[in-house]
């Protein structure tokens, strides 16, 4: 039989994350929830720069697509949501074109694809990292 162990608060007191700031802080006190807060600029810039990386290797390689509807009929066989069936008739309907344009797209149709982009795998994860670390407000 296993034995449990109860989880111990971290040592030198109260997790700071979990508990609210102190309200003695330091008027240069940052608590360290909000230290990584990043802006909704931020979010649209890196939420547009994905989807251009994956357009422009569409571009260069055309059958890329082919990635996006293995994927799709992969997951659509365990749960045929709404949004996987609308990437489904898009990509089996739609001019290369005008998928590439969808995928550049500033607007809420495109956003609202993206969050079930059927892209999975196209970036490498080093792609993926790069266009992650360029859009890092750390790094600015």
């Amino acid at each position: 039989m296993e034995e449990t162990v109860p989880l111990q608060p971290p040592r030198g007191g109260a997790d700071p994350l979990r508990s609210a700031p102190s309200r003695t802080a330091p008027a240069d006190h940052v608590p360290v929830y909000t230290r990584l807060v990043r802006s909704h600029a931020w979010i649209d810039r890196r939420s547009l720069a994905l989807p251009e990386a994956v357009a422009a290797k569409i571009e260069a390689r055309p059958e890329l697509p082919d990635v996006a509807r293995a994927n799709l009929a992969r997951w659509i066989s365990h749960s045929p949501r709404g949004a996987l069936l609308e990437w489904q008739r898009l990509l089996d309907g739609m001019p290369l074109a005008q998928l590439l344009a969808l995928l550049r797209a500033d607007c809420e149709t495109s956003a609202r694809l993206r969050q079930s982009s059927p892209f999975a795998g196209l970036l490498t994860p080093d792609e993926r990292r790069a266009i992650l670390e360029r859009h890092d407000p750390r790094r600015a």
